[in-house]
């Protein structure tokens, strides 16, 4: 079968969690010997084939300025970009996979059945991204500007999934939000549950993750954590560095690792040293695909500390399949995960106060947090598999959707 997958967003050097996603959907399709081309926005225009996780792909990217004023200008022009990088296509699609509203809604109506994965709602993430709460409750505070810029976005994606045959959730509470947002019954939504790549995530042996705890400068004796995430106000990292000024020396010695990038990088640099924890946090930036699984393997635990919209929770698993529990706060797809592994790992609220209560329980617990490790990776590989989120991905459509309904409410 020819499948065209199309996004939004996805660059190939910093895969995140919704990229991620639809890269294991496209190497499981080929792997299953349908062709593939995937249409997506990225840091440059580019055309043509691409070995992306070991398979080739038909790979269509249209400039999206991620740095650019979200006005008119830019709607009408990556619109029109969209639009001209799906009529480069290949071949005449038989099966379409959307992953986003933007590229969704540019393409407009198609002649194949379309699947639409709902990652995460794209008004709230606007908010989010901007003032760390993804809700609409507080809308009315942000001004008319925010709230037209809410509202564009709220009626491009729900036209985007009014036109699917069929829509796809990655959790529960990602179902829940999709009908808060935009009125779909969840009876109507199909949950399929995301994967990791066990070959990639995986244990190391005891003498490569001393290595990687020295190269990282743990303390002997102490504690190694991480926090793989998007520096942004959702991902809640400005709470983790509050956590861990709360309960000073409690912990004993301790190193923290924030890899990676985003907007609140420098302000999370001030705010450890506000603290005084400049010496025990470390910003090392980017970190190689490859050294990602090493960094997890060698940490005690790993920490989710995500304000809002945490959708499915792929760090989540990228830790646990390589033998670290993870510290979460009780948002989305993580609670669903931990709740069935230990619910000790979740926090008992979102914020400082609830990450500081959970570094101290294991901090005292650590023979506790040595067996939990021993469940992790065979909880991963017992329930989570990117090749079930591939079957579904092509399913015949089993669920009624009245697309009028959903169109209409426009």
């Amino acid at each position: 079968m020819r499948i065209a997958i199309t996004a939004d967003y996805l660059d190939i050097e910093n895969i995140g969690g919704a990229g991620r996603v639809i890269i294991e959907i496209a190497r499981g399709l080929v792997e299953e010997g349908h062709e593939v081309a995937v249409v997506a926005g990225g840091p440059i225009e580019f055309q043509g084939p691409r070995r992306v996780s070991g398979v080739n792909l038909h790979w269509i990217s249209f400039l999206y300025d991620t740095e650019a004023q979200r006005g008119i200008a830019f709607f009408l022009g990556t619109r029109r970009r969209a639009r001209r990088a799906y009529s480069l296509l290949p071949f005449t699609p038989e099966r379409v996979l959307h992953h986003q509203p933007f590229t969704a809604h540019a393409i407009g109506a198609i002649d194949a059945p379309i699947t639409y994965t709902f990652h995460s709602p794209w008004p709230l993430e606007f908010l989010a991204e901007r003032f760390g709460e993804g809700s609409l409750a507080r809308l009315a505070e942000h001004g008319t500007a925010v709230k037209m810029q809410v509202e564009i976005r709220r009626r491009i994606e729900r036209r985007a999934l009014g036109r699917a045959e069929r829509i796809i959730c990655l959790s529960e509470s990602m179902r829940e939000t999709l009908h808060a947002v935009h009125g779909i019954e969840p009876a109507t939504v199909e949950v399929h549950s995301g994967g990791v790549d066990l070959d990639r995530f995986r244990p190391y042996d005891d003498r490569t993750v001393e290595a990687t705890r020295d190269r990282y400068d743990a303390p002997p004796g102490g504690l190694l954590f991480c926090s793989v995430r998007r520096m942004i106000p959702r991902t809640g990292l400005d709470n983790l560095i509050r956590a861990l000024a709360v309960v000073g020396d409690e912990l004993g010695p301790y190193r923290l690792i924030l890899p990676g990038s985003g907007s609140m990088r420098e302000e999370l640099i001030e705010l450890a040293a506000s603290f005084g924890l400049s010496e025990k946090i470390a910003f090392p930036g980017y970190i190689p695909d490859e050294d990602l699984p090493l960094l997890y393997a060698a940490c005690d635990l790993s920490i989710v500390p995500t304000r809002t919209l945490e959708g499915f929770g792929l760090s989540t698993l990228e830790s646990l399949a390589s033998g670290t529990p993870v510290i979460a706060t009780p948002v989305g797809g993580s609670v669903e995960i931990l709740k069935n592994l230990d619910d000790r790992l979740l926090a008992s609220q979102v914020g400082s106060a609830g990450i500081a209560e959970r570094l101290r329980y294991w901090a005292s617990h650590r023979n506790d947090l040595a067996t939990v490790a021993r469940w992790c990776r065979p909880f991963v590989v017992a329930h989570y598999s990117w090749d079930r989120l591939t079957r579904a991905a092509l399913a015949p459509v089993s669920l009624s959707i009245d697309h009028d309904e959903v169109v209409t409410a426009l």
